[in-house]
């Protein structure tokens, strides 16, 4: 996730989503190096081209002084260029082997170029100099976690919280780890006992924001009040002085969509249909692709797109900047709280009018963002909280119904075979979903389950079910609800989305988990004949099932209660006439429908930013200085 806090700028790493320096944003200045204090202003005043003349001219006059090549890995590491950041910092350990500091520098960087045995072995330097000092634990955890290795991670943090329990940076990115394994009630409880503490604490409000959406108890008060909070603490930390736009122009409204995903990913999948079928007449669409990860997704967004600006070296303001040049009317978030977010960017206010969409299922906590976009089933009038509730940062609901979403079907989807149970003999239930909405309920529902339709399979499938120690401890958890271990089969990624597709062949009945359902994977298993049963929830995650079957026509498959849930699931499993012909029907009655109809949905959609363009009057926003 993007973290820029305080006056400092920090370089993001848009794929990952972390910081790649240590916290302070540059080398502390020897009290008599007029050097270091000249490089200092200049990094701090953005003038990285002027501070990396000025620190060539050091090393050159000054070949063996480790700060100037410190100084020069900062400056490279801002600029994007993360090898010869990483040269740097190695020559600045080979001249200073017994600075701590410089091996945690030296192991972010490794990380960041996903070198990770070599960044262990540089946390493992820095704590060997500096036993009492955590942050080489939090670094280690960060590279296990990018590569997979969650478990791992999660016991780095664990280590180094023995040495200081209550350092806040490192409980934060347990809490992390936690959700990536799984624990989710141990993540939230975890940083819930930091908010009175939080002061100004960005990152921690940031991340307490993501997790509350995967806490299957958490009170929709304290959700709500946490993304507030978050808010506030940004306002406070990062003043945003009132801005000026310039009148708008004739011509087709500029619609800025700004994303770490427009990619091979979920939110790609849905956004694609805007990007395709929009009225070019109405619209001039920016993008703004925030990582450094593309694909042929990738290309052919950056085909429907007007302009397309590829941003992944550019700080919080730069990117603030970039949108304001280019004259936009109305900028898009479409990551929210996670990772790779650019809300800092939005709280700078890039543009006139400010919305967020689609890859972040609550409200951002950022007063500048005018309107989340939503629709009539996942955020109902009635379950809404009442106007004298408004505060700032909890966004007006657009609804552009029948639903919010459009799905892109994949092309050259494979084919469909007869439902598996005709040659198992016995039912297989499923879920593709991330191993993060795998709660305690979601386990023990679905064990019930199993438990009610005798013979029965689950099969799992998560990216983060490549560790096998993760998978482990997945099967020990169900073991411990009484399902038995042949009952059930996990299964990691599969090398591309054809063969992830045809995993929806061995699944007789796909399970939506809860509190946050899936989004994708219910348009996949329906892609593939594949019903889904769903719990109907009160907040949008939980309700985003709700809103996809009833917009194909199917909302007999929406439970009301855990217990109608498994009625449901175990009535599908006994309905074998039924299941064979949703195989031969289901992926026709999706493609017919409304959730699939790219034109419709680009007009309702603009439709939507036009009114809200006309209804608000611009918000005056910081000119930059």
């Amino acid at each position: 996730m993007s973290r820029s806090t305080g006056s400092t700028t920090q370089q993001r790493d848009h794929t990952t989503g972390q910081v790649l320096q240590p916290r302070e944003s540059v080398p502390p200045t020897p009290a008599h190096s007029s050097k270091a204090a000249a490089a200092t202003l200049l990094i701090n005043a953005r003038r990285l081209d002027a501070a990396r003349t000025h620190v060539q001219a050091w090393i050159q006059s000054s070949p063996k002084d480790a700060a100037a090549y410190e100084f020069m890995a900062h400056i490279c590491t801002q600029q994007g260029n993360v090898q010869q950041a990483l040269f740097h910092a190695q020559r600045a350990t080979q001249l200073e082997p017994r600075s701590t500091r410089l091996w945690i520098l030296l192991a972010r960087l490794e990380a960041l170029l996903n070198n990770v045995d070599s960044c262990l072995a540089a946390t493992s330097r820095a704590i060997a100099l500096n036993p009492a000092f955590t942050e080489p634990y939090e670094v280690a955890a960060l590279a296990l976690a990018a590569n997979g290795r969650f478990i791992e991670a999660r016991e780095q943090c664990l280590k180094g919280l023995t040495i200081n329990p209550a350092e806040f940076s490192l409980r934060t990115t347990l809490a992390n780890t936690q959700l990536d394994t799984g624990h989710v009630e141990a993540a939230a409880a975890g940083l819930a006992q930091l908010t009175d503490d939080l002061g100004d604490n960005v990152h921690t409000a940031d991340v307490l924001c993501n997790v509350l959406n995967y806490a299957p108890d958490a009170d929709p008060a304290f959700v709500r009040r946490a993304h507030l909070n978050y808010g506030r603490i940004l306002r406070r930390h990062r003043p945003s002085p009132p801005l000026a736009f310039p009148a708008r122009r004739p011509g087709p409204l500029r619609i800025a969509l700004i994303s770490p995903d427009l990619r091979n990913h979920s939110c790609g999948f849905f956004i694609e249909p805007y990007f395709e079928h929009h009225d070019r007449q109405r619209v001039e669409l920016f993008a703004y692709h925030t990582n450094s990860a593309t694909d042929a997704l990738t290309a052919r967004l950056k085909g429907f797109a007007a302009h397309w600006r590829h941003v992944v070296a550019s700080s919080d303001e730069a990117l603030a900047e970039l949108v304001r040049k280019d004259n936009v009317d109305i900028a898009i978030d479409l990551a929210g709280h996670t990772r790779g977010e650019s809300l800092v960017t939005m709280h700078l206010r890039a543009a006139p009018v400010q919305l967020t969409y689609l890859g972040y299922p609550n409200i951002t906590g950022i007063d500048a963002i005018d309107a989340r976009i939503v629709d009539s089933y996942t955020d109902p009038v009635h379950l809404e909280p009442p106007a004298t509730d408004r505060a700032p940062g909890a966004e007006t609901l657009i609804r552009i119904d029948p639903c919010f979403l459009c799905f892109r079907p994949p092309a050259n989807l494979p084919a469909i075979t007869p439902p598996p149970s005709a040659v198992n003999n016995y039912i297989t239930f499923g879920s593709c979903n991330a191993i993060q909405k795998l709660n305690h309920k979601v386990l023990t529902l679905w064990a019930g389950l199993l438990a009610a339709v005798p013979a029965s399979r689950l099969m799992l499938k998560a990216n983060n079910l490549r560790e096998e120690r993760l998978r482990q401890e997945v099967t020990d958890r169900f073991v411990s609800l009484g399902l038995p271990r042949d009952r059930l089969e996990l299964l990691g990624p599969l090398p591309d989305r054809n063969d992830h597709l045809n995993i929806y062949n061995r699944i007789d009945v796909a399970l939506d988990p809860f509190p946050y359902n899936g989004t994708t994977t219910t348009c996949d298993a329906l892609c593939m004949g594949v019903p889904v049963i769903t719990l109907e929830g009160t907040v949008h995650a939980s309700r985003v099932g709700v809103s996809l079957l009833t917009a194909i026509g199917h909302p007999q498959w929406i439970a009301k209660a855990p217990d109608d849930y498994i009625t449901l699931a175990a009535r599908l499993a006994a309905d074998v006439t039924l299941r064979a012909h949703l195989r031969q029907t289901l992926r026709q009655t999706l493609q017919a429908s409304t959730l699939c109809d790219g034109p419709a949905f680009a007009r309702r959609f603009t439709d939507a930013l036009e009114t809200l363009y006309k209804q608000r009057t611009p918000t005056p926003t910081p000119t930059p200085p």
